[in-house]
């Protein structure tokens, strides 16, 4: 995917790239959303170079999130969590995002980064 994407992006063309971080969180809940892995930043990093492009700016996210996607994916078995849970979760992002940005915390439930097509 990565590949092809880089293929019709002009040369210093720029992708932004959401994908879930931390393998030994992958759990029913990935399976049911159709996520096949979850990655590390080291191999997150070495496939966005294989596939054409140079790694601007990659960084977790989502610290708060683990707490609630290993309790329901792990240790319940669960496919989707809890609509109260996620309801509360909704409410108290906007405040957590700001103190995660603010801590730049080395661990998120996915990881953000921002990449360009190299020259070639």
């Amino acid at each position: 995917l990565l590949r092809s994407i880089a293929r019709r992006l002009r040369p210093g063309g720029g992708l932004v790239l959401k994908v879930p971080a931390l393998p030994t969180l992958y759990s029913p809940m990935d399976t049911a959303i159709g996520h096949f892995r979850r990655y590390d930043l080291a191999t997150l990093e070495t496939r966005l170079v294989e596939a054409g492009f140079e790694s601007a700016v990659t960084r977790p996210v989502n610290a708060l999130g683990i707490v609630g996607w290993w309790l329901n994916g792990k240790v319940l078995r669960k496919e989707t969590p809890p609509a109260a849970q996620v309801s509360a979760f909704n409410r108290i992002i906007p405040l957590a995002g700001r103190v995660e940005q603010s801590l730049r915390l080395p661990f998120g439930l996915s990881l953000m980064s921002l990449s360009r097509r190299t020259a070639a």
